[in-house]
C-alpha cells in the first residue's frame, strides 16, 4: 500500500470514528437534542424474546451483566476504538521514513523551516480539521495520540493550521488548565504543541 492510499484509508477511518464519538453540542441548532428529559423507546430495556425476534436469533446488542447497552453508547465506544486505531496507524506511518514523510521533511524540522512540497500539503492538510475535532471526543487516548501527531507535523506549514490556529490554542490551553501538575509528560507535550504552533503560524 502506497502512502497516498494509506492516507485515504486512514482519513476515512478517523473521520468515521470521531464522528461517532463527538458529543452533541448544546449550542448547535442543527443537532438533535438529548437532555435525558424523556425516555426514548430506543433505550427502553427489551425482553429476550424481543431481541431474538428482531435479530433473527442473533444477539446484536452489547450486554454488560444484566444491563443492555444502548445504541448511542455502542456507537460512542465503537467510534473511540475506530478513531484511536486510525490515529495510532497514522502516527506510526509518520515515523516510517519514506512512507509519508521523507528525509528532507525531517531535515526541515531540524532547521525550523516551513517550506514543504505542495504534494505533501495536499496529503496531510485535510487531517488538520479532524485533529481539531478529536479534542471534542473527551477521550484521553485519542487526545494524547493527536497531540503526538501534531508535534510531528506542525512544522510543515500546512495551510489549515494557520486558519485554525486560535481554535487549536484554545483547546490546548483548556487542557493545560485542567491537567494535574503530576502528569509532566502530558504537560510537556501540550507546551511543545503551543510553542510550535505559535512559532510557525503566528503573524505579528
Amino acid at each position: 500500500m502506497s502512502g497516498d492510499q494509506l492516507l485515504v484509508f486512514l482519513f476515512s477511518i478517523v473521520e468515521r470514528g470521531i464522528g461517532m464519538t463527538v458529543k452533541t453540542k448544546v449550542n448547535d441548532e442543527k443537532a438533535e437534542r438529548d437532555y435525558g428529559a424523556k425516555v426514548d423507546t430506543l433505550f427502553k430495556r427489551k425482553t429476550r424474546e424481543q431481541l431474538m425476534q428482531e435479530s433473527h436469533g442473533i444477539q446484536v446488542e452489547w450486554v454488560k451483566t444484566t444491563q443492555q447497552v444502548s445504541k448511542k453508547k455502542t456507537d460512542e465506544v465503537c467510534g473511540r476504538v475506530l478513531a484511536n486505531f486510525g490515529l495510532q496507524c497514522l502516527r506510526k506511518a509518520l515515523k516510517q521514513n519514506g512512507l509519508i514523510l521523507v528525509g528532507d521533511e525531517h531535515e526541515q524540522k531540524a532547521l525550523a523551516t516551513i517550506e514543504v512540497r505542495q504534494e505533501l500539503k495536499d496529503k496531510l492538510d485535510p487531517f488538520v480539521v479532524l485533529f481539531l475535532r478529536a479534542f471534542k471526543t473527551f477521550y484521553n487516548p485519542i487526545i494524547v495520540t493527536t497531540l503526538h501527531i501534531l508535534v510531528s507535523i506542525i512544522h510543515l506549514g500546512l495551510p489549515a493550521f494557520k486558519t485554525l490556529l486560535k481554535k487549536f490554542l484554545n483547546c490546548i490551553f483548556k487542557l493545560i488548565s485542567v491537567t494535574q501538575g503530576s502528569d509532566h509528560e502530558f504537560l510537556n507535550t501540550l507546551f511543545r504543541c503551543v510553542t510550535e504552533l505559535i512559532k510557525t503560524y503566528s503573524v505579528y
